[in-house]
């Protein structure tokens, strides 16, 4: 029953205003970009062909149906990651229950419920999202495993493990964890990890043999970012990427005013072999994280973070009750000083989280994204009144599935010139382009503040746009500016 509860306040808490806060991200307009293609059995982004290395298929597959029965809309994405973070609260209630007991259970899975960085984080279109619920869902059945000793929860902890990897390269942890856990019996040990990593293995041989130009180069690409290098960069070193490592924990220290709490309380958990579980998951969990790309402004990679946080939050509040109705003689006072210790600031992030709902979220990265919502879809309406299915038009990722024709965003027509950008390499191969994205050739263009912004950043986008500006504007609502092609 309190299980229920408790997913039911998450799904509260992560589905109001879902489409409306906070604002629209980049990545998000690729998920839905990705799956609406995955939808129509094409391997695609906008007009780059796809071989799911560096997101893998998992989110994609469960979101093609949901927008083939809801439509392209941004809350129908958001919605699959919102019920994942929810599904992930009663999942650590579950968990914690099993190895520590009931109070911390409850304090770790309300303060996931309702913490505003948590609910912000869940209520966008991120991958990790998913990876979250994976990572939950791990963590309890290694617990029944280590408490039971039953097969079937070895099994279900290794099906998680593989659920994750296949949702993001993030998820190599999961594997890890449980196999892990299984030591010293190395047998055990090697037989969960085989298991729980072949999935995904046997996806990436897959998308080899069907496009193996694509997926050699998008490997090649994502172990250059691993360490913060970028293909045709200068490799830092060693010293950088440990120097990248400290600075992430910086960033984790830095994101929310509970995190160095939550740290010391996975420390606090109880008993030492729950304690060593915890701290054995969060390790494992740090390493991809940390060694992927900074955190700041953006958290997304730490979202599989907020487990254990949550659980060092829940271990940390549960010894401060037990101290204070050890040490305060009388009920009542003790009762005062429970409420100014452990439930006045679970009172307070809840607070802030319906402030936030009634309002709208703010983040770090506001910049980033589309929170004029109105005009970006009256930018989006004119536009798909005079285009046809073949005409291209060049966008934002952020907006981009609000358009109709031969869609692409800024990016890929930088891409397109051979010049590097954001996560494309130089030099791209003609090959992996689905159809041609000459400037030239775009009957409409819709500037944005984010396109904007990106000018100061890439000299080739600087030039492009330089070029999309001698156009007439059609349309200007708002910050989105309508420019169209004067050859059409």
């Amino acid at each position: 029953m309190i299980t229920i509860a408790v997913i039911g306040l998450a799904c509260l808490l992560r589905g109001v205003r879902l489409s409306q806060t906070p604002g629209w991200d980049g990545d998000e307009g690729y998920n839905v970009e990705i799956a609406w293609q995955l939808l129509h059995g094409r391997a695609q982004a906008f007009a780059v062909s796809q071989s799911f290395v560096q997101h893998p298929i998992l989110f994609y597959a469960l979101l093609a149906p949901l927008l083939g029965a809801f439509g392209r809309e941004i809350w129908v994405v958001r919605l699959l990651a919102a019920g994942s973070g929810a599904l992930a609260a009663g999942l650590i209630y579950l968990a914690v229950t099993r190895g520590s007991g009931t109070r911390p259970a409850l304090l770790a899975a309300l303060a996931f419920s309702w913490a505003p960085l948590v609910v912000l984080h869940n209520r966008l279109a991120y991958t990790y999202n998913l990876l979250l619920l994976w990572s939950a869902a791990t963590l309890l059945f290694v617990t029944l495993w280590e408490e039971r000793r039953a097969r079937r929860w070895l099994a279900a902890a290794c099906v998680c493990a593989a659920l994750g990897l296949l949702t993001d390269q993030v998820g190599i942890a999961l594997p890890v964890f449980v196999a892990l856990r299984q030591l010293p019996r190395k047998r055990v040990a090697a037989w969960s990890l085989a298991a729980s990593v072949t999935p995904a293995a046997v996806a990436a041989l897959l998308m080899l043999a069907l496009s193996p130009q694509a997926a050699l180069e998008d490997w090649r690409h994502s172990l250059f970012r691993v360490g913060g290098a970028a293909p045709g960069a200068p490799d830092g070193g060693t010293a950088v990427r440990i120097a990248l490592w400290f600075v992430n924990y910086l960033h984790l220290l830095r994101a929310e005013w509970w995190w160095p709490a939550a740290i010391a309380g996975l420390f606090m958990v109880c008993p030492m072999t729950a304690r060593r579980r915890v701290l054995t998951l969060s390790a494992v969990l740090v390493v991809p994280v940390f060694a992927l790309r900074e955190l700041e402004p953006f958290f997304r990679t730490g979202i599989p973070l907020l487990l254990p946080g949550a659980i060092g939050i829940g271990a940390l509040l549960d010894r401060a009750f037990a101290t204070v109705y050890r040490t305060v003689p009388h009920r009542a006072a003790s009762a005062v000083v429970v409420s100014l210790v452990a439930i006045l600031p679970l009172g307070l992030e809840l607070a802030r989280t319906g402030g936030a709902l009634t309002t709208r979220f703010t983040t770090r990265f506001d910049w980033a994204l589309v929170v004029e919502q109105d005009d970006a879809r009256s930018a989006a309406a004119y536009v798909n009144r005079r285009v046809a299915p073949g005409d291209l038009v060049l966008v934002s990722p952020h907006v981009s599935w609000l358009y109709r024709g031969e869609v692409a965003d800024f990016f890929q027509a930088v891409a397109w010139t051979g010049q590097p950008v954001a996560f494309y390499p130089a030099d791209m191969p003609r090959e992996r382009f689905r159809f041609d994205l000459s400037v030239d050739r775009a009957r409409f263009v819709v500037l944005d503040p984010f396109w904007e912004r990106w000018i100061e950043a890439s000299a080739p986008l600087e030039a492009l746009t330089r070029q999309i500006r001698s156009w007439p504007e059609e349309l200007r609502a708002g910050p989105f500016s309508v420019r169209r092609n004067p050859r059409f």
